[in-house]
């Protein structure tokens, strides 16, 4: 393998369960996706909308949260929102070339010059936490972006949840709450270096918390046994 590419998404599927990332890397399997609710998508795609209309700026809801404004003009963060001609990086990993892609929701231009990656995210209720278990990877992905497009990152991210707290006949009205996470380009270089060494090694186990893994062990020892017991024979018509 002399080069890959590798993108938030796919490093997440890695702080999930080793094999599936290695099968969906090296043997072309990746995780089925399943049914995607429509919802979460129509959501973001209004709070983008919104946002746009305060760029160089900040909307009511954040003024006084976030020291700064938000980057660049529409076309230029509809640019970064596209994966196809969002920010790049490509880190050497001993012999392989790793290019990473990636697609940022937002940015945030900080008071002192430095940038900083802002997500919207849609809860069903109030966040219980700042979700870094889940994204804390991904902002820091976005913080190596941004450093490797000369981009100086702030160290920071900021994840705005929202979520639903009252509906009427016609509307619903939302919530929202925002988190600071750290973001450091560091760790998004150790994560990829791991992945590669996930990939150079052999095939890891499965995974006993995966559910796909779970389901794909079940499924073949279900076969298995199928094809190795003896076939019942058919049972006769009853004899009037």
């Amino acid at each position: 393998m002399e080069s890959i590419s590798l993108s938030p998404s796919k490093l997440g599927v890695l702080r999930d369960c080793a094999k599936c990332f290695y099968d969906a890397n090296m043997m072309s399997c990746p995780q089925p996706r399943g049914i995607f609710p429509s919802l979460p998508g129509g959501v973001d795609r209004v709070m983008k909308m919104y946002l746009d209309q305060y760029r160089g700026g900040l909307p009511p809801s954040l003024k006084g949260q976030i020291p700064g404004v938000l980057w660049g003009t529409v076309p230029e963060i509809n640019k970064l929102r596209n994966w196809r001609s969002g920010l790049k990086a490509k880190i050497q990993v001993g012999t392989v070339t790793v290019n990473m892609i990636g697609a940022l929701d937002d940015l945030i231009l900080e008071d002192d010059g430095t940038y900083s990656p802002f997500d919207t995210k849609t809860k069903g209720d109030v966040p219980k936490d700042d979700g870094s278990q889940y994204y804390q990877s991904q902002m820091d992905c976005y913080s190596l972006f941004l450093r490797e497009n000369g981009m100086k990152p702030s160290g920071l991210a900021y994840l705005d949840y929202h979520y639903p707290v009252q509906a009427t006949d016609s509307s619903m009205t939302f919530a929202h709450v925002l988190y600071r996470l750290s973001a450091v380009p560091e760790r998004a270089i150790e994560l990829v270096q791991k992945a590669i060494a996930v990939l150079l090694g052999p095939q890891p186990e499965s995974n006993p918390k995966c559910e796909y893994c779970q389901f794909a062990e079940k499924r073949m020892a279900g076969m298995v046994k199928r094809l190795t017991q003896p076939e019942l024979p058919l049972a006769r018509p009853a004899v009037a």
